[in-house]
């Protein structure tokens, strides 16, 4: 379960963070579709392997020398009689290993959440907080066309807030200080 779950997960941080044009619409549809592709091929194959569609090749064991043999074989002509029946086939998708669900549903979200971020309107690279993105992805920031302007308007943004900085909570100060006059406080607060 945690493949099924762990995959759409890692998909989405890796679209929010390798690819600063994916908008919140991309992101959520892409991490839905990709649940909803990852249960289906988790519970696809457990069903099939209910069914008897999937068989799991058992290694060969010996019970040579045991004194059980009688019963032993009794139960396999029990079992093999049960599946002569012939169940059908799964779909090609559910013998995937449970080893690639994380993968399949890690790409999942990237495409997918790429693709609807393109169809209804990319996120503006310009208000996107350049912190919040790889380190790896702002070194080769000059390489990848179209991300010149990644964070241009929210480092100026960051910068014409600095003007208003150094505003003090009274709550968090001594009282002695306001009273003093050390701070200015523009009303007055009953401690």
């Amino acid at each position: 379960i945690f493949g099924m779950v762990g995959g759409p997960l890692l998909g989405v941080f890796t679209l929010g963070m390798f690819f600063p044009w994916a908008n919140s619409k991309g992101a959520f549809i892409g991490t839905i579709t990709s649940l909803t592709l990852t249960f289906w091929i988790g519970f696809g194959y457990q069903v099939s392997k209910a069914y008897g569609q999937i068989v799991d090749i058992k290694m060969p064991t010996s019970i040579a020398g045991c004194g059980f043999n009688e019963s032993y074989r009794a139960a396999l002509e029990t079992v093999t009689e049960s599946m002569l029946e012939d169940p059908g086939e799964p779909l090609y998708i559910y013998r995937l290993s449970y080893l690639w669900y994380s993968a399949v549903g890690c790409l999942t979200v990237i495409i997918v959440g790429l693709l609807v971020s393109l169809i209804t309107g990319k996120q503006d690279i310009r208000k996107v907080n350049p912190d919040c993105i790889s380190p790896g992805l702002l070194i080769f920031q000059s390489y990848i066309p179209g991300l010149e302007e990644l964070g241009v308007n929210y480092v100026e943004k960051r910068q014409n807030t600095k003007d208003n900085q150094g505003v003090t909570n009274a709550a968090f100060m001594p009282s002695e200080d306001i009273a003093n006059g050390k701070y200015h406080i523009s009303e007055k607060i009953d401690l």
